[in-house]
């Protein structure tokens, strides 16, 4: 696979000046590079927009969740939960989506139900994974 930096010249950005404005840029909702958030988000900090992990993070749980790979659900006190499917389900999304969803599996312990400040208190004693991850995502 080539580096992101190569994905995204010879994508839909190739062509685009530095005197293209933003307004100029028609709205969509698709993210562009067929789908890849990761070169997308790429793509953004390069033209000096702002990349944003959490968004990119969040963007890859919503593919998990419309692929069926993570089921989202209410906690007994109205909280948030997040319950894994099989990890079949995660078939056709990128490397950094299954880096990321196994170590949100990981996280949630034995009952594989992601809680409430459960990866943050998981993070903080993983630090050097979770870091790797972002570096990579980075990338």
């Amino acid at each position: 696979m080539p580096p992101i930096s190569q994905k995204v010249m010879a994508g839909s950005f190739s062509s685009v000046s530095a005197t293209y404005f933003r307004k100029e840029v028609p709205w969509s909702r698709e993210i562009p590079f067929g789908g890849d958030i990761v070169t997308a988000n790429f793509a953004l900090s390069e033209f000096s927009e702002e990349g944003n992990n959490n968004a990119v993070a969040s963007a890859m749980i919503l593919q998990m969740v419309k692929a069926g790979a993570i089921k989202v659900r209410k906690g007994q006190d109205d909280s948030v939960e997040l319950a894994f499917g099989e990890e079949s389900a995660m078939e056709g999304l990128d490397q950094s989506a299954r880096e990321l969803w196994e170590m949100m599996k990981e996280a949630s312990g034995k009952d594989q139900i992601l809680q409430d400040k459960e990866f943050s208190t998981w993070s903080k004693s993983h630090k050097g994974k979770v870091s790797k991850w972002v570096d990579n995502v980075e990338k």
